[in-house]
């Protein structure tokens, strides 16, 4: 299994929320909360989204020994319910990532402001049927209308 698959069928695992979240950020594979992670960027299957292993689970990822739980279903237009002008923000951000970057180990970073920060919002939206996920600081939550 090639490293999208494996990622994929990781986030297809998560419990993901309409609401934006304000919280810390949680390793992919164990759950632990972290300060800075193995950054993997995940961009096939109909997500986007960048997806985040501490140390430990890294190794046990590149080994392939990480396992994906259960599928749970998404219904994409249940993600739809930003402004324009919140989706054109949102939509900016994306274009300026690189997700064909290999991964880095790296703390977090507002993807608005570029500023290290220990929690953040964490943003899924719908764009043209491909979910994605945005980190932004309260700061930039708050300009942006979020």
């Amino acid at each position: 299994m090639n490293e999208q698959e494996a990622l994929l069928r990781i986030v297809r695992a998560w419990n993901i929320r309409q609401q934006p979240e304000h919280r810390g950020f949680r390793c992919a594979a164990c759950q632990t909360y972290m300060r800075r992670a193995w950054h993997h960027w995940l961009h096939t299957g109909g997500y986007m989204t960048p997806v985040h292993f501490c140390e430990r689970c890294e190794q046990d990822f590149r080994a392939g020994k990480v396992s994906a739980g259960k599928d749970v279903p998404v219904d994409p237009s249940r993600f739809a319910g930003y402004s324009e002008a919140v989706q054109s923000k949102l939509q900016s951000i994306v274009r300026a990532w690189n997700t064909h970057a290999k991964p880095v180990l790296k703390s977090f970073t507002c993807d608005d402001c570029g500023k290290p920060f220990a929690e953040m919002y964490h943003i899924w939206y719908n764009n043209a049927g491909t979910m994605i996920e945005a980190h932004l600081c309260r700061g930039c939550a708050r300009k942006s209308g979020v």
